[in-house]
């Protein structure tokens, strides 16, 4: 048998990478989106999959998709660029968080911003999700409340402990609760002047439909987070006996701090 000769075999080689056709990303992104927002489930669902397994090539043609006129397609944007943890998106989302259209989705395009920027890491965008909390929307509301816990930005410290307080017992439209996730983002900034009022949420036992806990169960988790202390389990039998160690503890404290201005 006679072997190919190495020249002819670059040549091959190069001709065959030469026909390789180049992905278009951004048209391809775009078609996909066009598609994620089809009332056929067996279209959108496979469209909006592709675009969050792929992830970032996608990148430029999501925020561009930000600008469209469509509110779905503005929203869908926004979710995906969350799941893809780009952060180079961050500015463009955060200018997304006053549109509160809601188009064939349950939710306003802000609230999926909100929720997106919550997953980026990225703190610059802090002193617009905090501005955020004044929405006249429930759902941005919470989603800014959660994405300021998980960003950690100790300065929405007296805007969360606020909304705590104000104990609003409406459902957001995927079930979630302002007074739960104004309590787990005082947790994750480790809020000492928000205990004496986590540690009232011990008596409540309402329970949060989007996460599946309870409002015991939040607060144990964030006195757990606030202190570093471990009083025990937050679920199960052993909860009661958390929170009477919870309430012993509160009991012992020197004083009650002041609450931030």
């Amino acid at each position: 048998m006679r072997l190919m000769p190495i020249a002819l075999l670059i040549f091959a080689a190069g001709f065959s990478c030469a026909q390789a056709p180049e992905v278009d990303w951004d048209k391809e992104g775009k078609a996909l989106l066009d598609k994620a927002i089809s009332d056929d489930p067996a279209v959108s669902i496979p469209a909006q999959d592709e675009l969050r397994e792929v992830g970032r090539p996608y990148v430029p043609a999501l925020r561009a998709a930000l600008k469209d006129t469509r509110g779905a397609v503005r929203f869908f944007a926004c979710e995906i660029l969350g799941e893809i943890h780009d952060s180079a998106a961050a500015a463009d989302l955060a200018g997304m968080l006053e549109d509160l259209i809601e188009e064939r989705t349950g939710e306003p395009v802000a609230a999926a911003a909100a929720r997106a920027l919550g997953k980026l890491g990225d703190a610059s965008v802090a002193d617009k999700l905090i501005a955020a909390l004044d929405s006249k929307s429930l759902d941005v509301k919470y989603e800014a409340a959660r994405a300021l816990g998980n960003l950690r930005v100790k300065k929405a410290e007296a805007k969360l402990l606020e909304m705590l307080k104000a104990k609003e017992t409406k459902e957001t439209f995927r079930g979630g609760l302002l007074p739960a996730a104004a309590c787990e983002a005082l947790g994750k900034v480790k809020s000492v002047s928000a205990e004496s009022e986590i540690v009232k949420m011990l008596e409540q036992s309402a329970p949060e439909t989007r996460s599946g806990w309870s409002y015991d169960q939040i607060a144990i988790m964030a006195l757990t987070r606030i202190t570093g202390e471990d009083n025990g389990p937050f679920d199960g039998e052993k909860k009661e006996d958390t929170k009477k160690k919870w309430r012993e503890w509160w009991a012992k404290q020197p004083q009650q701090p002041e609450q931030p201005k």
